[in-house]
């Protein structure tokens, strides 16, 4: 179901949503938050586009995650 909830971490989804400089709401059901990582894979979300495909989403899902662990690593280095 495209339109249920995101089942992300919170973080997950505000540190998508900084990154594409969105409203958090826009993420938060599973075809939003899909589009999202697409976007950071180089998709345009045009009306007429249609779906992300799986290259686009594997780089937008590999991007997010490097993103992810700068943070994580960061919030290390600010502890120390």
């Amino acid at each position: 179901d495209p339109d249920a909830p995101a089942d992300e971490d919170p973080a997950t989804v505000a540190l998508l949503a900084s990154a594409l400089a969105v409203p958090r709401e826009d993420l938060v059901t599973r075809r939003g938050f899909h589009r999202g990582v697409a976007r950071l894979g180089g998709f345009l979300a045009r009306r007429g586009d249609g779906e992300p495909g799986w290259q686009t989403l594997w780089l937008g899902a590999q991007r997010l995650l490097l993103m992810l662990l700068g943070a994580e690593l960061a919030g290390r280095r600010s502890e120390t």
